[in-house]
């Protein structure tokens, strides 16, 4: 009986510019302080590469302070600032989901060895 083999094919978004779909946003807990919430928003490649729609993920704390990475990531996706009434009252960050932002991503190593995709900053879809 034959066995046939392929060489594997990167899950995960290779380093550089790429639009991309928010596929889903959950709360989690911060492996480091279990007291505190954390966002995990997982991103999807919009085109295929290698046959595959690599991802990404990055956690991200649930405020939308102006250092964060929530607040530009949200203003990024809705291609507009967050207005007044969306900072005072909060903005349901669930209603990004499906939406599409261009993200830039950057090749990492983590300290246990294993390469990643680390999303360092985000853009607004151009429309043409």
């Amino acid at each position: 009986m034959a066995i046939i083999v392929h060489e594997s094919r990167s899950r995960y978004l290779p380093s550089g510019m790429h639009s991309v779909r928010v596929k889903n946003i959950e709360e989690t807990t911060d492996l480091n302080d279990p007291e505190r919430a954390k966002l995990m928003i997982e991103l999807e490649s919009i085109d295929e590469i290698d046959g595959v729609h690599p991802t990404a993920r990055f956690w991200t704390s649930p405020v939308l302070h102006p250092k964060g990475h929530l607040k530009p990531f949200t203003e990024a996706v809705l291609a507009r600032p967050l207005n007044e009434v969306e900072r005072r009252d909060g903005f349901d960050v669930s209603y990004l989901i499906g939406k599409t932002v261009c993200v830039v991503v950057k090749e990492a190593t983590s300290k246990a060895g294993k390469t990643f995709a680390k999303v360092v900053d985000f853009f607004p879809v151009k429309l043409e």
